[in-house]
């Protein structure tokens, strides 16, 4: 797909989420939202951008195939890491309710998850220092194996991808992918995936407004009610943002030095607490967890704090959206 440089967006935009021109009840402008009680407000405009590039290649297969998929001369993923062919955790195969066109679009906006428009079946088996499988040994949540004179059919609105994925926290990151079209009367039955099959970036801007917080007081909550659009710039759905998380650097990092580490936040510090807020839009921050189940002790001045959701049914590490928190 073709890449426009997200400098150039933010300079055609003002550099400012523009969805919501209004300034929104408890705004202040460019000095963000105030939370009072310990509360934190989120809205549009306190929310990052986010720009995914995705580029997919597609191989023919024939229909009802036991097709069998090769990655042995895989030396780098999407991302462009270098890679073992065999050091990728889960193999995966989606159908997906969108012609192939559509599905570059799904991943860059982290929108590929639930049922229709969505997943329609989903097949997988651990890595295990594999570098090849055959489709039928992929298995679908019930242990069924995939059966490929039933569900590999030439189709020109569902898109079969078959992926390469690394797990991290139960988060499944596709790193490698292509996609197979079955058609009719075709022979093929071998697909090798090789270096530039597929083809993935990003970048991120935290240009939002942050929201500033007293510190050390006996409570805190975030309320994201009034969020309606993700940091990819698609709708928000409160089901898809499965997991809240508080990240702290001790250090002060400039909130610019984290974006290019939005996919890593939580390695590039010990202090990160998450917990599960599926369908929600407010939570207490109070019962968020750590590496070692200690809980979130509160906001406290100095650092760099960020709050914000994640979705871990969508094959990408990057938050939904993400907030700078100002502690005063």
């Amino acid at each position: 797909m073709r890449w426009i440089p997200l400098s150039l967006m933010l300079a055609c935009s003002g550099g400012k989420d523009t969805t919501d021109e209004t300034t929104p009840t408890g705004s202040t402008g460019d000095t963000g939202t105030t939370g009072t009680d310990g509360v934190l407000a989120i809205e549009n405009a306190n929310n990052f951008t986010y720009l995914g590039s995705w580029s997919l290649d597609s191989q023919v297969i024939g229909e009802e195939l036991p097709v069998t998929v090769n990655w042995n001369d895989l030396s780098q993923d999407a991302w462009g890491a270098a890679r073992a062919p065999s050091s990728y955790d889960r193999v995966l195969l989606l159908k997906i309710d969108n012609p192939a066109t559509s599905v570059e679009t799904r991943l860059e906006t982290l929108d590929l998850h639930g049922t229709p428009p969505g997943i329609l079946g989903r097949w997988e088996i651990e890595g295990n220092n594999l570098f090849q499988v055959s489709l039928t040994t992929l298995l679908d949540g019930t242990k069924t194996p995939f059966d490929p004179k039933f569900e590999l059919l030439e189709s020109t609105t569902e898109t079969w991808l078959f992926a390469l994925a690394d797990e991290t926290d139960g988060r499944l990151e596709i790193r490698a992918a292509v996609i197979l079209e079955p058609t009719f009367k075709e022979t093929n039955a071998q697909v090798a995936m090789r270096v530039g099959d597929s083809e993935a970036s990003f970048e991120a801007v935290f240009n939002g407004d942050p929201v500033s917080i007293m510190g050390s007081q006996s409570d805190y909550s975030a309320d994201w009610s009034m969020l309606t659009a993700t940091a990819q710039g698609v709708s928000f759905d409160p089901d898809a943002g499965q997991e809240l998380f508080i990240g702290h650097w001790a250090a002060g990092e400039p909130i610019t030095q984290l974006e290019n580490l939005v996919h890593v936040l939580g390695n590039t510090t010990q202090r990160f607490w998450i917990q599960d807020v599926a369908g929600r839009t407010t939570a207490s921050l109070d019962v968020s967890a750590d590496r070692n189940g200690q809980p979130f002790p509160g906001f406290t001045a100095g650092g760099t704090w960020m709050v914000g959701v994640r979705c871990p049914d969508c094959f990408s590490p990057a938050p939904l959206w993400a907030v700078e928190i100002d502690v005063q």
